[in-house]
């Protein structure tokens, strides 16, 4: 394979998180993927065995590749508030350019059906994440860690909302050094 050409596993991956993120996930079916690919509904099934399958491989990925940023793949490995803010900009960076797995990630959490259905090893993975924010705000002597996490979280989640919902009219990179100076003020407090 040539430098740049895709392999059939990684069109489909890549058709479908942009269906699934732009239609919703139930209003895609494999028939769609396969023709906007340009194969047969019956190789897709040869990579995924269902569309639910399908959907967990991309979020599991997206999920892998954000914790593979982190120093030694964990927040427990960020030392400070600087550290922090440098992997918040990691992901501020990979929103902008893989919106689509942020859009579908929204859209899933917002789609009940879907969230029970198939996301409940990808929400106790991530509920992983609160006490290790939480053990980061405490370690670095934040008050109230608690709240400070749950605030953390929202912060970030709006601004990446935002930045979706507007894009090229949202200022995310003034937007989230705005608030990256905020955070460090208050955590260095």
């Amino acid at each position: 394979m040539r430098e740049g050409e895709m392999s059939t596993k990684e069109k489909i991956i890549q058709v479908s998180l942009e269906l699934f993120a732009n239609q919703g996930y139930h209003k895609t079916s494999i028939n769609q993927i396969a023709r906007a690919i340009g194969v047969s509904k019956s190789l897709i099934y040869n990579y995924f065995e269902s569309k639910d399958q399908l959907l967990l491989h991309i979020i599991e990925d997206f999920m892998e590749r954000n914790m593979a940023k982190l120093p030694g793949g964990s927040i427990q490995n960020l030392n400070s508030v600087d550290d922090l803010i440098d992997y918040l900009r990691v992901i501020k960076e990979d929103a902008k350019s893989q919106p689509a797995y942020y859009r579908l990630l929204i859209m899933l959490t917002l789609q009940g059906t879907v969230k029970d259905k198939l996301m409940a090893d990808i929400l106790e993975k991530q509920q992983k994440l609160l006490p290790q924010i939480h053990a980061f705000f405490e370690k670095n002597h934040v008050p109230n860690p608690q709240i400070a996490t749950y605030v953390f979280g929202a912060i970030l989640d709006g601004i990446i909302l935002h930045f979706l919902y507007m894009e090229e009219k949202y200022p995310i990179d003034e937007v989230f050094e705005f608030y990256a100076s905020r955070l460090q003020s208050f955590l260095k407090s």
